[in-house]
């Protein structure tokens, strides 16, 4: 993509795996994870479908409507390419959730770089890539103890990582509960330490507490989080409850009320485009209970 000048980040899946553990394979990943400028999302699109790539999630072909709506309710377009049997997923942000924890010109004015092979890779820093993992995992509530020892690898590696910046970005997005879960879990499980003003705001916070026994529950029986519909219920809650202001919940919520999942199942044309919304709760049902059966 740099040749075609579009910032790109690597971060997940095999990338992430090199970053931690000097090797590709040893996290299981089924896909590859890149970040891009909200802006170019069309042009890398058209550039990966050029190139052999399939785009699976969507697989319909898109309006200026639906790339509209997509750009603001979800937060990537995954890719195959058969011959190598490659997935990637091209985010323009993190977590479809609208949860932010950067500025995106902090994404692309303080890249990383590690060397794999003759190529160098572009990846994030290590506070905005332990931030992101911290955030990850709160959001699918801690249910993978893989999710957990990645943190503490990050950290491990990563000596130098300014506490009191973490913190006061989490304060200032909002986001103190999704930061404390991961990190209260990994004090009291692996006894990593960490500066007493954090450990306090752990100890102080009784959402995060609450939360804390509820992800070490799912970490000794993750089926408990693995039963649809249950799952999508459980996170729902779970976030509802993390986040710290009404008009964060409302914009969680309104993630929701739509689906590129319910065009495939009706085409309406831009006129009666509304009716997905009207629509939504029945798609959801027969997608989740009435087809699975």
């Amino acid at each position: 993509m740099h040749e075609n000048g579009i910032p790109v980040v690597f971060f997940k899946g095999p990338i992430l795996s090199y970053i931690l553990y000097n090797d590709l394979y040893v996290r299981y990943s089924k896909d590859i994870d890149a970040i891009i400028p909200s802006g170019y999302i069309s042009k890398v699109d058209e550039i990966l479908l050029e190139h052999g790539y399939i785009r699976t999630s969507p697989s319909q072909s898109l309006t200026s409507k639906h790339y509209r709506i997509l750009t603001s309710k979800y937060q990537a377009f995954t890719y195959i390419e058969k011959e190598h049997n490659l997935q990637i997923e091209i985010h323009w942000k993190f977590f479809r959730e609208n949860i932010t924890f950067c500025m995106p010109e902090d994404i692309w004015k303080k890249v990383n770089y590690i060397n794999i092979g003759n190529n160098s890779i572009p990846t994030l820093t290590p506070e905005i890539l332990l931030m992101y993992l911290l955030i990850h995992g709160s959001i699918h509530m801690w249910n993978r103890l893989t999710w957990l020892c990645d943190i503490i690898r990050l950290l491990d590696i990563s000596k130098k990582i300014n506490w009191e910046d973490l913190w006061e970005k989490a304060v200032q997005y909002k986001i103190k509960c999704h930061i404390l879960i991961g990190l209260g879990m990994a004090h009291f499980v692996f006894h990593v330490q960490f500066p007493q003003f954090i450990l306090n705001e752990i100890k102080d916070n009784q959402t995060v507490n609450r939360f804390f026994y509820k992800n070490i529950t799912a970490l000794i029986d993750s089926k408990i989080l693995r039963k649809d519909p249950v799952i999508t219920l459980a996170q729902i809650n779970s976030q509802m409850a993390l986040m710290e202001s009404l008009g964060a919940k409302f914009s969680y919520l309104n993630v929701y009320f739509i689906s590129y999942r319910d065009w495939e199942l009706l085409k309406l044309p831009n006129s009666l485009f509304f009716l997905y919304y009207i629509f939504r709760p029945f798609f959801w049902l027969y997608r989740r209970v009435i087809r699975k059966k």
